[in-house]
């Protein structure tokens, strides 16, 4: 994504003492296919399908400067989480857009903050006149969720996403996991280090926080915190392919997360690392050069997942305990 010059620090100390929950957020998702569609977030139109981005951006048109369209203007640096609360995990949470009441004088108050108080045009009319800007924010979730189209169904997405997390709390991976689902993500000992539009170090309070998928082909993530303090992340998930045009919706790429989040070739690197391995034996598994070897190998160690062991003249390359965690939580 664009416009990311800076990086979110999140200290992960003690993650294995505090409660960790699974919840998604319908109008995270919202936010984010409106944000493709209008090019906020990268490159235009990097997710959903043509008529989807093309219906999200007609929809959003009479609500630029005062819905969904002015949350997401380039100038807004953060968004109250009053506007983007956390749901259940159901299908239920995707049929109610509409029904948030949230406080609109500390709506207010927090946007104006945000814009040291002086918000420009045309947030100034929007914080005037706050209950008309939620109801067009209301229509237009509305409408950007219609663009996924009636037959989508995101029970099944999310059942998968509740078993994955629950699975790598109880195997003590988690940092692994949310490092290989969010893009450009380093972990770096106890330290989650994401790309983000301005320099934040948060840290896992002793509450714990919330961890979530994004239900659409958008690669973007986002977080909410309190403080200094993490509550909740949203990742970008993994094995969501974009619908076809006239197709109901999206479906599963199939059984193999493991290549969803890394990339075919590196999955199968790190999958036959069972025993280490000679960079020759790896080109010839994926059909390619040395060159080509090197640079899915570099991805690898660069994630922590691999390491190069010289032995005599020859270079190995062998999985690490972090590369040994992320086989055991997609061996499910």
């Amino acid at each position: 994504m664009d416009r990311r010059n800076g990086r979110m620090t999140v200290d992960l100390t003690g993650i294995d003492r505090v409660p960790i929950g699974f919840r998604v957020s319908p109008y995270g998702d919202v936010a984010a296919l409106a944000g493709a569609a209008l090019g906020n977030f990268g490159p235009a139109g990097f997710g959903g399908t043509p008529h989807q981005q093309r219906a999200i951006r007609e929809a959003l048109v009479p609500s630029l400067t005062t819905g969904l369209g002015l949350l997401l203007n380039p100038v807004t640096t953060g968004v109250w989480e009053g506007l983007m609360p956390l749901s259940g995990p159901t299908r239920a949470a995707y049929q109610r857009f509409g029904e948030i009441e949230p406080d609109l004088d500390t709506f207010c108050d927090i946007m104006r903050h945000e814009f040291d108080g002086r918000p420009p045009e045309p947030w100034r009319a929007a914080l005037d006149d706050p209950k008309a800007f939620l109801h067009a924010y209301l229509q237009d979730a509305r409408a950007v969720w219609a663009s996924m189209g009636p037959g989508f169904d995101p029970q099944p997405l999310i059942d998968r996403e509740a078993e994955r997390i629950g699975s790598a709390v109880v195997r003590g991976t988690l940092p692994e996991m949310l490092a290989s689902v969010f893009p450009s993500t380093r972990l770096v000992g106890n330290k989650l280090i994401l790309p983000m539009r301005r320099n934040r170090e948060v840290r896992i309070g002793r509450d714990g926080f919330f961890v979530g998928p994004i239900l659409t082909p958008v690669r973007y993530g986002a977080y909410v915190t309190h403080g200094s303090e993490l509550a909740a992340l949203w990742y970008p998930m993994p094995g969501v392919r974009q619908p076809s045009e006239n197709g109901p919706g999206m479906e599963n790429t199939g059984p193999d997360s493991l290549a969803a989040l890394i990339g075919a070739p590196r999955a199968i690197i790190l999958r036959h690392l069972d025993r280490a391995a000679a960079a020759g034996d790896l080109a010839n598994i994926l059909h390619t050069g040395p060159s080509g070897v090197t640079y899915h190998v570099d991805a690898l160690v660069a994630a922590g997942l691999v390491e190069r062991q010289r032995r005599g003249r020859y270079m190995f390359i062998a999985r690490t305990t972090r590369g040994d965690r992320l086989i055991d939580l997609y061996s499910l």
